[in-house]
């Protein structure tokens, strides 16, 4: 499974399309104003939807160094908000740090440093 190993020496593998960057991070923000939202505005639906989670949350795989935050269905919200921007924020700027690289390379191989 692509999740199985280090995941940040894996996430290089991840595709350079800057289109797709800015959908990830369009859809960490939607998440994000769902998450900070829709308590506000149908607390009844959130209930639910957490009470729903609440019977599906043994079947999830656990792990014990969760903080207890992450133990309810807005924990869980928060972190798909989290791994959203953090990815698309690094699909979104990864060809330009590329191409920062390059051009600083270039112009470190033509100066010379004669002092």
């Amino acid at each position: 499974m692509w999740l199985r190993g280090n995941i940040l020496k894996r996430i290089d593998d991840l595709p350079d399309k800057p289109r797709l960057g800015v959908n990830l991070i369009a859809a960490g923000l939607a998440v994000g104003a769902l998450r900070v939202g829709w308590p506000h505005v149908a607390p009844g639906s959130y209930q639910r939807a957490s009470a729903l989670f609440a019977r599906v949350e043994p079947y999830l795989p656990h792990r014990s160094q969760y903080p207890p935050a992450l133990d309810d269905f807005g924990g869980y919200l928060t972190m798909a908000v989290l791994v959203l921007l953090f990815c698309g924020v690094f699909i979104f700027f990864r060809r330009g740090v590329w191409w920062w690289q390059e051009r600083a390379d270039e112009k470190n191989i033509t100066r010379l440093d004669l002092k």
